[in-house]
């Protein structure tokens, strides 16, 4: 029932003078959203690894002394 109410208002919108475009547009806008999703996800998952993994990155001037630290 409600799959045939779905149907039915895409065909409505589609049969409209912009419909196609309108739709062409969302596709666009769908797909754009999921890689920038995607993006922000990997520089994220990045931050976190070097945060757990990397301690001793970038203590000073941007030179790591992590051979040199005591264990």
């Amino acid at each position: 029932m409600l799959f045939k109410l779905l149907q039915r208002q895409t065909y409505t919108c589609l049969s409209h003078r912009y419909g196609l475009y309108v739709c062409f547009v969302g596709v666009v806008v769908t797909i754009v959203s999921a890689f920038q999703f995607g993006e922000v996800v990997l520089e994220w998952s990045r931050d976190q690894y070097h945060v757990l993994f990397d301690s001793y990155r970038d203590n000073i001037a941007g030179k790591s002394f992590q051979n040199r630290s005591v264990k």
